[in-house]
């Protein structure tokens, strides 16, 4: 299979994972396939995640890094999509890439071949579990290649063939997306709701062909601080899935209602894994655990008549789903509600009505404080930023103050050498002073008097060295004559 040259975007969210994100930047530069460019969205770090993006992003023009005030997963990836939208002409596949998680090397190279020749408007591939310790990976499905919508959402909300099964989850990390299929789409940024598996539904409204690599190409880290562990994760499940029912109800799809009927199971597990989590959380969620009940009743109803539900839980679904129906319809008491529960049945349904009046308060409170909170922290950031701006306004006060030190240094070695020039220039004037006045001496000078002497004195010297070779040399006669005895 040839290697396109078709760019891939990859959406990178990061938030105080200065622990991981190196890993999974590399991961992106380890790719065989070299067409990519990251949208990495420091989501207001409060950690050294901000400047090991920067350092990445210097390295590598092919890493985009935006900074951002702290707003949740969903604002983050929303930034890049519309930095994406921007240059919608500059890429045909949008991918996604949370910052702790990271890459097989050839996950680009051999799943956007696959994606193309499929003609796929969204693909969806296995992932494995890394644990500190181990890295695992769930059983895989058997099938490979061309799937329906069916087969898809049922994968995002594993149900049927696909409980349990590799590659099946509602994640947005292990799928391709067409931009076509995405272009104005964005992910819903409230924090109570979770926002992955209602992206997938609401992109596979406008998607035609689907296909799945039945491998896996994405290492999910498993960490205590995750978003998947945290408290209320699944009351955040329903609420996305009660969306995704409203999303189905609102589309002229022809198959909304088959779809439907894939997303209430999984929304009825959810229901007693949150169950199972403890009473205290579960009824802190009555009110939307209420909502998913009556929605799931009849699956309930049907599993109790097949014995694969026991008498407790339909009992908890049933009266959850009669206090539902009584608070929305505003009538306490109404025998219509009520009739055929038992006595303990109705004091049951009686006792949730006002837990779930309760409740309700207590989530109004607990809004209105999270919005001062928020206000709160926006004064914060504010004072925050202010005095990073004044820090910076002081750095650049020392700087040039620097530069003023600097500059007066250069002043004063200046004035030196001018002082030292001054000098070197007197000198300079008093020797040609002087030369100027031998020469005008020379210039007065009678050459012929000059001559006249020096043959004068040379005449006088020679008479004299004459004169005294002369007496030299009867010396020496005389010495020589002593010597041999003649006196």
């Amino acid at each position: 299979m040839s290697v396109p040259d078709e760019c891939i975007a990859v959406i990178v969210p990061v938030y105080n994972l200065e622990s991981y994100i190196s890993e999974c930047l590399e991961s992106l530069l380890k790719q065989t396939y070299p067409h990519w460019v990251a949208y990495v969205i420091d989501d207001g770090s409060t950690d050294e995640s901000s400047q090991i993006v920067d350092e990445c992003a210097a390295k590598d023009c092919r890493f985009k890094v935006f900074h951002k005030l702290n707003g949740g997963l969903s604002s983050a990836r929303n930034l890049a999509l519309e930095k994406i939208g921007l240059a919608l002409q500059d890429y045909s596949v949008v991918a996604f890439l949370d910052g702790d998680d990271w890459l097989d090397t050839h996950a680009y190279s051999d799943l956007l071949p696959k994606m193309l020749s499929e003609k796929s408007d969204i693909l969806f591939f296995g992932f494995k579990h890394a644990f500190p310790d181990r890295v695992s990976e769930r059983k895989f499905v058997h099938l490979e290649g061309r799937v329906s919508r069916r087969d898809f959402v049922e994968a995002v909300f594993s149900y049927g063939d696909w409980s349990g099964k590799n590659g099946s989850w509602g994640v947005v990390w292990n799928k391709f997306f067409r931009i076509e299929v995405i272009d104005g789409l964005r992910f819903i940024e409230d924090k109570t709701v979770n926002e992955d598996e209602l992206f997938c539904v609401q992109a596979s409204l406008k998607a035609k062909n689907f296909c799945f690599v039945n491998r896996s190409y994405c290492f999910y880290r498993q960490r205590e601080g995750s978003l998947l562990r945290a408290t209320g994760f699944d009351a955040k499940l329903e609420r996305g899935r009660l969306l995704a029912l409203s999303v189905l109800d609102e589309s002229s799809i022809d198959e909304k209602e088959a779809l439907q009927e894939r997303i209430r199971p999984a929304m009825l597990d959810s229901f007693f894994d949150s169950k199972r989590k403890g009473f205290r959380q579960f009824f802190k969620d009555g009110d939307v655990l209420a909502k998913v009940a009556e929605e799931v009743l009849p699956i309930a109803e049907e599993r109790y008549r097949t014995g694969v539900m026991n008498d407790a839980d339909y009992r908890l679904i049933r009266t959850m789903a009669l206090a539902h129906r009584l608070t929305n319809s505003g009538e306490r008491q109404s025998s219509d509600f009520l009739s055929g529960l038992s006595p303990v049945e109705e004091l049951s349904v009686q006792l949730m009505l006002d837990e779930i009046e309760i409740l309700k308060g207590e989530r109004e409170l607990n809004k209105k404080l999270l919005r001062e909170n928020k206000t709160g922290k926006d004064i914060h950031k504010k004072l925050v930023q202010e005095n990073r701006s004044q820090a910076e306004n002081i750095e650049k006060l020392l700087d040039e103050i620097k530069v003023l030190k600097a500059e007066k240094a250069w002043a004063q070695k200046l004035e030196q050498g001018n002082s030292e020039r001054d000098k070197k220039i007197k000198l300079l004037q008093q020797k040609l002073s002087r030369q100027e006045s031998f020469q005008k001496a020379l210039q007065s000078f009678n050459i012929s008097q000059y001559l006249k002497h020096r043959i004068l004195s040379k005449l006088t010297f020679g008479n004299a060295r004459l004169q005294h070779r002369e007496k030299y040399q009867e010396q020496k006669k005389l010495y020589r004559a002593i010597k041999k005895g003649r006196f």
